[in-house]
């Protein structure tokens, strides 16, 4: 019984891990409620996971709410620029899905709107991941992320795979699953997220960064 309390028991962190995440992920859906403060809490979620969870540096709640008040005032920049593009893409969506009877050329650009939705949706994958991990102007981190987004292809194509499987999941537990596991699907898109994005942001990362992080990594082994 002792062994299994032991810190260093990979059992037991393994545990403390996943109850880490699942916390946060609550944390997440709460502080996300109000709307325009899902870009902040999607990045304070994505910093913690990284700090708390995978590094094990710090509590995970006050990783958290660290994140959030120190990112506040940026994230809610950008989240509010997201807000604006979706909000005038789905108006012009609308609009073409009532014309597609009267104009046939409306239903191909109705395609197109979604292309783009999805790639709006792609870029904000990246932008608060990127935002809790460096520090950078508004207009750099949005010029960046675009960048990352379209260079990464392939990383790119399974994260937003995995962000709509998690909304079909979440969506999905209100009508066939139960209501309880809405709390896990967040924890599930960020241990996907963290997998794939990791490995894209360290070929932006300097030489010292790097060897930090591969240190932290021979330590989990």
């Amino acid at each position: 019984m002792e062994k299994f309390f032991n810190t260093d028991n990979k059992l037991f962190t393994t545990i403390l891990r996943i109850v880490d995440t699942i916390v946060l992920g609550v944390l997440w859906i709460v502080c996300s409620l109000p709307i325009i403060t899902i870009g902040t809490s999607t990045t304070a979620f994505y910093y913690a996971f990284q700090k708390s969870v995978r590094d094990r540096r710090g509590y995970s709640w006050q990783c958290f709410f660290h994140s959030f008040k120190s990112n506040f005032k940026q994230t809610l920049k950008v989240w509010l620029l997201m807000l604006v593009l979706y909000l005038f893409l789905a108006f012009d969506y609308m609009i073409l899905q009532a014309m597609i009877e009267e104009n046939a050329s409306a239903g191909t650009l109705s395609n197109v709107i979604l292309c783009i939705i999805m790639l709006v949706t792609l870029w904000g994958l990246y932008l608060f991941p990127y935002i809790a991990r460096f520090e950078n102007s508004t207009k750099a981190i949005l010029k960046n992320c675009m960048l990352m987004a379209l260079l990464n292809l392939p990383w790119s194509a399974v994260l937003l795979a995995a962000f709509l499987v998690c909304v079909a999941l979440f969506i999905a537990c209100f009508t066939t699953i139960s209501p309880l596991f809405i709390a896990c699907i967040p924890g599930i898109y960020i241990v996907v997220a963290n997998f794939i994005l990791e490995r894209v942001f360290r070929k932006y990362l300097s030489e010292e960064d790097r060897e930090w992080l591969q240190k932290i990594e021979e330590e989990e082994e």
